[in-house]
């Protein structure tokens, strides 16, 4: 996954903080709403959705 999207990597986050990146990627605004929304819509591209 990480070869083909490298982007992901940026989304990894240690459990103890995995509430708070959720909240950020909703909140928009910020670094890991943008990675967010870039792998979705590459995903989405390629017909990955879900």
């Amino acid at each position: 996954m990480l070869k083909r999207y490298p982007l992901v990597k940026n989304m990894l986050v240690p459990v103890s903080k995995l509430a708070e990146a959720k909240q950020k990627i909703a909140a928009g605004g910020n670094a890991l709403h943008k990675f967010y929304a870039d792998i979705a819509s590459l995903a989405a591209t390629e017909g990955l959705e879900g």
